[in-house]
């Protein structure tokens, strides 16, 4: 099942430039310090790329690292997934996005999950949020040398807090200008790394054809994520409730109303390149026990619920549970 399906049984919880100096004044780009700079061809060459390239993730859950190999096929906002170490978890399933659509098959339920792209959805929230806190002095870009990375030139660059905190480490191809590596660092504690990613091979010279990113299984049970536009979720429920303060680099990828009872509610599902946070929001008329909700969390997740004035929130995922703590925190 795909995370966004996962999350829902848990808890049952830019856009590509066409002309570049019109993005620019869009996104208060032509106010960014020279450092920061590379920001926007990043954005554009990340929606325009092509390669096939195997991916190394990690995530830090309850101090133990957890690595995966994922096989990745690029050309622009299309994509496909596939897991080829035989002792992951996921392996045999494969994900693929056409620019609208995600379909993630799941072989040993037999199930193909679809729903609205997410990568796009990264790309045109994840990077212009880092912009505008640039923009406003809240982030900064430190260049931090070069290094090699696939057997590619690359630069490297620190985004930190006002206060020098550090948020990210980014290796961008000098020629291409991809992002290649990514580190997140625990917003607590920055000497502690909790996951990213790094580009092990990669490979521009690819051809693609349309059908590599369909999945036709004969036989294999749909199951569709009927997710809504988030601007019609936030005119239905409280917006403030929508907008937690997240850890630097993750995006709104799914939201959807929901009735528990006489009680209206959200799952709204975050998540970057490592992991995913389900939130699950209601707007309590009466009570609404945490015992409820405690039931079907999953056995890994970390839960920390927050009463705000007539809303009950709920936070789970699988984070640290002093990050879990201050996204629910940042609801008040």
């Amino acid at each position: 099942m795909n995370r966004i399906g996962i999350s829902l049984l848990a808890i049952s919880a830019l856009v590509q430039a066409g002309v570049a100096q019109r993005g620019e004044r869009q996104h208060g780009l032509d106010n960014l310090p020279s450092e920061a700079r590379f920001f926007p061809r990043l954005i554009r060459s990340e929606m325009s790329a092509r390669y096939s390239a195997t991916r190394k993730t990690f995530s830090i859950q309850d101090g133990k690292r957890h690595n995966r190999v994922e096989q990745v096929l690029r050309d622009g906002t299309r994509s496909r997934v596939e897991f080829p170490d035989r002792d992951d978890p996921r392996h045999g399933e494969v994900v693929v996005e056409n620019g609208r659509m995600r379909k993630h098959w799941v072989p040993r339920k037999n199930t193909i999950f679809e729903g609205p792209a997410r990568r796009q959805e990264r790309l045109t929230g994840q990077f212009p949020r880092v912009l505008e806190g640039i923009r406003k002095g809240d982030l900064r870009v430190k260049a931090a040398g070069t290094s090699r990375i696939a057997g590619r030139e690359c630069r490297n660059y620190e985004i930190r807090r006002k206060d020098d905190m550090l948020v990210w480490t980014l290796g961008v191809d000098s020629e291409k200008f991809l992002l290649l590596k990514q580190e997140i660092y625990d917003p607590t504690n920055d000497k502690r790394v909790i996951g990213g990613f790094e580009i092990a091979t990669i490979d521009f010279d690819v051809k693609v054809d349309d059908q590599d990113f369909e999945i036709v299984k004969n036989g294999a049970k749909i199951v569709h994520d009927e997710y809504q536009p988030v601007e019609e979720v936030q005119r239905e429920l409280d917006f403030r409730i929508l907008k937690p303060r997240m850890p630097a680099g993750y995006t709104l990828v799914g939201a959807k109303i929901f009735q528990v009872g006489p009680n209206r509610g959200a799952h709204l599902v975050f998540e970057d390149s490592t992991a995913m946070v389900p939130v699950s929001i209601f707007e309590v008329r009466g009570n609404l026990p945490r015992e409820q909700i405690a039931k079907h969390k999953a056995a890994d997740f970390q839960m920390v619920s927050r009463q705000v004035d007539d809303i009950f929130a709920v936070v789970m995922g699988r984070l640290p549970v002093d990050q879990i703590r201050s996204i629910a925190d940042s609801l008040k």
